[in-house]
């Protein structure tokens, strides 16, 4: 599962963020932002959100900053190679809240989350965080499921991009996304609705406004 959503209808030339929980788990997720990071030639940022637990000790906070760091670290050893950077952020608070804040304190052009099947990852990027910061993001987000972190490799860059419209309403500014998108990676766009009974048809004039 790759999903990706935005309340803007063009991304910012901004670094690229990744959420991660320092797991084996998020591993995939940070390889994923990595390649799309190549592929967009911009830096990107690992971001850490820790708990604000009352007894927590500083010792507790030194080795999470540490785990940090050896995933940047990991992660330079390929961007470097492509002459980008990588910069870890190490924060404490609710996951949603700070994942959001980073992003819009860097303008991301992506915000990059992992969806649970990992290993591990439940214990920082659930489902439930996922889809709050797909909801409340004012960035692109991308939710990475376990399948499309596996084939990045493959998919990236982007060679046919979907756009899947249930109703009429409010798809003019998704499909400018996905028309830019579309554009950047010179990839195939794909626009559909399934329509049911009841539901109100696209129209001619909605379609026509997708254009970039």
């Amino acid at each position: 599962m790759n999903i990706l959503k935005s309340n803007t209808h063009k991304p910012s030339q901004g670094p690229i963020v990744v959420g991660t929980d320092l797991s084996r788990g998020s591993t995939p997720v940070v390889d994923y932002a990595i390649t799309l990071a190549i592929a967009e030639s911009k830096p990107l940022h690992l971001v850490y959100v820790m708990p604000i637990i009352p007894d927590d000790s500083p010792s507790l906070i030194d080795i999470q900053r540490n785990e940090l760091m050896n995933q940047v670290n990991a992660a330079k050893a390929t961007m470097s190679k492509h002459g980008l950077a990588v910069e870890g952020v190490f924060v404490t608070g609710n996951a949603v809240h700070e994942l959001i804040r980073t992003a819009d304190k860097l303008d991301t052009s992506y915000l990059v989350v992992g969806t649970n099947g990992f290993e591990g990852v439940d214990r920082f990027l659930l489902g439930s965080v996922a889809e709050a910061v797909i909801r409340k993001a004012d960035h692109p987000v991308i939710v990475v499921g376990p399948e499309a972190a596996k084939g990045a490799t493959k998919t990236i860059p982007w060679k046919h991009l979907m756009l899947a419209c249930d109703t009429a309403h409010g798809i003019t500014q998704a499909a400018r996304l996905a028309a830019n998108l579309a554009v950047h990676h010179r990839a195939h766009l794909t626009i559909f609705t399934v329509q049911q009974e009841g539901l109100e048809t696209v129209t001619e004039d909605q379609f026509d406004a997708m254009e970039p």
